[in-house]
């Protein structure tokens, strides 16, 4: 991974980490993630989608009660398939 994808992981484990902050502050009960940075940014969307499932279950969650993910493509609804069958393992 280059020095800016790099940079973006974090940046972009943090972004799902506020979002679902704001979200359980404001006592939502459903959220949806469009696939962040795997567009423009170009970001690997297998890291991508790794980084969204694993910040999701490491939430301490207390309203939300579904989590959508919004794919563009079939590439990318494979690719969080995916991580989520690691995470389940």
């Amino acid at each position: 991974m280059d020095k800016l994808h790099f940079g973006f992981k974090f940046g972009l484990a943090s972004c799902y980490k506020e979002t679902l902050k704001i979200a359980e502050d404001k006592g939502f009960k459903i959220i949806a993630f469009p696939a962040i940075s795997c567009g423009a940014y170009r970001f690997p969307i297998e890291k991508a989608c790794e980084i969204a499932i694993n910040e999701v279950y490491n939430f301490k969650n207390k309203s939300l009660k579904k989590v959508i993910f919004a794919c563009f493509e079939s590439k990318l609804e494979k690719a969080l398939n995916k991580s989520l069958m690691k995470r389940k393992l």
